[in-house]
């Protein structure tokens, strides 16, 4: 899908690129950060990220990449996402999930490792397929499939739940 203007491409991937990376990472503040870096990658090179297919897919690309360079950051300085998450962070996940099991399955999602919680965001929230997910990570279906796998069992298992 090709916009008219970088100005209806922001207005539509912001909204959406923010709330996948908020649920990938926990972290509002830096979810907004990611998503506007990213958008400003693209913006400096519009014309040719318009041109593409799918520029969204650009835009998230880029973006779960930053993402992925924060978790090794985090990583090298010895702390996680989880243990900074303030209460006010899965509050405002919580409003945005509309499940009585919101706050659980937050602390849940934070809980995974940072690949699968990407993988995760990814399918739950903005609904891609196995192969659009191991595009944008850049990582084989077969990866996916493994992370998604791990995150649901450990999801299943933080939340009680009992399959059927």
């Amino acid at each position: 899908m090709q916009y008219a203007s970088f100005e209806d491409g922001f207005r539509d991937i912001y909204p959406r690129l923010v709330r996948t990376l908020m649920v990938a990472c926990g972290d509002r503040e830096l979810s907004c950060d990611i998503a506007q870096e990213a958008l400003a990658k693209g913006y400096a090179n519009w014309k040719k990220v318009n041109e593409l297919e799918i520029p969204a897919a650009w835009v998230k690309k880029v973006a779960v990449n930053q993402l992925k360079d924060e978790f090794r950051k985090q990583a090298k300085r010895k702390t996680h996402a989880s243990d900074t998450l303030e209460l006010s962070t899965i509050e405002t996940i919580e409003k945005s999930l509309p499940t009585p099991m919101a706050v659980d399955f937050s602390r849940a999602l934070l809980e995974l490792p940072p690949q699968q919680r990407i993988a995760a965001a990814l399918s739950f929230v903005d609904d891609m397929s196995e192969s659009e997910i191991a595009h944008t990570m850049g990582i084989s279906k077969g990866s996916v499939k493994t992370h998604l796998h791990h995150a649901r069992n450990a999801l299943g298992a933080s939340l009680n739940v009992i399959e059927i």
